[in-house]
């Protein structure tokens, strides 16, 4: 028996079973934390760039895919993240070829601010900017040592930095 508090500070008691249904229809389409059960379609990324849809067989090679989050419940859910991949491969070109490419150090706290790009603003559809000395709040390590660097980026990777950063 398990103990849950609901939103309005109610308590009440469920059973184990009662609360693996509650669970289930909770779900969303996301596929973070899914795994899919023994005979379940599911979709994985191929190297290539290939989407396959299998079997879960719960043989190695499915376990293996599932531990490194390579398991998706659908191939449109699977295609998203692979453009989200190429997206931020494209970006971190364009900061090599442009040397633009910065690793600080997080663990020395100066007065040199590290100039990031964070998220996505959806209010105002752009990406969120910060920057901080000594904490790394970027998304796909889009840091920069100054304005003007991270400028190029923003100018230059609108598309891509929007595949990448909008959910």
């Amino acid at each position: 028996m398990q103990t849950l508090t609901l939103e309005n500070g109610t308590t009440i008691k469920v059973t184990n079973e009662q609360l693996q249904e509650l669970m289930k229809s909770q779900k969303t389409e996301s596929s973070i934390g899914w795994t899919p059960e023994n005979g379940e379609m599911y979709t994985y990324l191929v190297k290539g760039n290939l989407i396959r849809t299998i079997t879960n067989n719960n043989v190695p090679f499915d376990r293996e895919l599932f531990e490194i989050g390579n398991c998706y419940k659908t191939e449109t859910e699977a295609q998203r993240v692979l453009d989200k991949k190429k997206a931020l491969r494209r970006i971190h070109e364009y900061m090599y070829k442009n040397d633009l490419v910065y690793v600080p150090d997080w663990n020395v706290s100066n007065d040199d601010y590290k100039y990031q790009i964070e998220g996505w603003f959806h209010t105002e559809d752009r990406p969120t900017l910060c920057q901080y000395f000594c904490l790394n709040n970027s998304k796909g390590n889009l840091v920069f040592r100054t304005e003007q660097d991270r400028q190029k980026v923003l100018d230059n990777c609108k598309e891509d930095l929007e595949i990448y950063l909008k959910d």
